[in-house]
């Protein structure tokens, strides 16, 4: 597992796990406080508490942090600043999805629910597209989800999630950055091939 190199200065956007059996956010600045919280999350939630859970929470944790702050086995890493490249490549799957058309409700429903308890569903900064893109879904096409309460940005595409869930994978595909293949966790990620959840 990674882990972090040090526990003395809190990380880029603080201490910060997201909880797999129920989506939820813990953040905190120091990391007694972090582990204290998910401690507690878990077990007002009736989730046991494994053995090893700050191993667990640092190794989500270093997923997203440069390698000055984390010890690598793989070295990959995801990067949450967003960038023009990622702005026109999220910008380009709404056109074509608007114009394609979106996918069922049902399969919005299901990426939805996978993408509200990942680790990568995050703020990734200010964006006019991310914006626009959440407008046209939600004012112009009427598309909408259960969880979309819960869901922010994508931190591996950066896309917006209320977007996303809703265009179709082969579009999504066609214009992502063949870099990011690899970054999105194959153990549940929907648009990871070869994971268990690629295609319902």
């Amino acid at each position: 597992m990674r882990r972090l190199k040090s526990e003395t200065t809190a990380p880029p956007d603080f201490y910060r796990y997201t909880v797999p059996e129920t989506g939820y956010r813990i953040e905190a600045v120091d990391s007694s406080t972090w582990e204290d919280k998910t401690r507690a999350h878990l077990t007002a939630n009736g989730i046991p508490i494994p053995d090893n859970l700050r191993a667990i929470m640092q190794d989500q944790l270093c997923a997203s942090l440069p390698p000055e702050y984390c010890e690598y086995h793989d070295g990959k890493w995801v990067d949450l600043r967003l960038d023009w490249a990622d702005i026109v490549r999220g910008t380009k799957a709404l056109v074509l999805a608007a114009v394609g058309g979106f996918v069922h409700q049902e399969e919005a429903e299901r990426r939805a629910n996978i993408c509200r308890s990942c680790p990568f569903n995050v703020r990734v900064g200010s964006c006019t597209a991310c914006k626009a893109s959440k407008y046209l879904i939600g004012e112009i096409a009427k598309k909408s989800t259960s969880n979309d309460a819960k869901l922010l940005n994508c931190g591996v595409c950066k896309c917006s999630l209320l977007a996303a869930v809703h265009v179709p994978l082969d579009v999504l595909t066609s214009t992502d950055d063949p870099a990011h293949r690899e970054l999105y966790p194959i153990e549940w990620c929907w648009k990871r091939e070869g994971s268990v959840n690629y295609k319902a």
